[in-house]
Parts: C-alpha cells; structure tokens; sequence
C-alpha cells in the first residue's frame, strides 16, 4: 500500500467516529503481518489490541446505506 493511504485511512476513520458507525479502517491492514499499520492506534480506542474485535463490529454493522446519496 503507498504510504500516502494513511492520511485517507485517518479521514474515512474520522468520518466513521462522526456518524457513529464502526471504523471502515480496520478492515485495512498490512499485507505482510495482516494486523493494521501503526497510524492505526492513533485514532482507535483500544488500538491493535482491540481491532478484531473492532473488525467484527464492522463486517456485522447493519447501517450501510443500500445506497450512498
């Protein structure tokens, strides 16, 4: 992954915290240790050490839209 996805990984983060939906973000994670990078902790409560539990959240999150505006 190019290093500039961060920055939009924080923004898509953020907008998730606003709207109170589970962060999109942690379905990202490196390709060589399969866990997400470390800009990740930043903006998570609980950090790496709670992002399974994040990631279950979000796969079974019912709030998507079927369609975006």
């Amino acid at each position: 992954m190019p290093s500039f996805a961060g920055r939009y990984l924080d923004e898509i983060a953020l907008w998730c915290q606003k709207t109170h939906w589970p962060s999109l973000a942690s379905l990202v994670v490196n390709g060589d240790t399969g866990v997400p990078g470390p800009g990740y902790a930043r903006l998570h409560a609980g950090g790496v050490r709670e992002w399974q539990q994040q990631v279950r959240r979000c796969i079974g999150f019912r709030g998507y839209p079927e369609k975006m505006p």
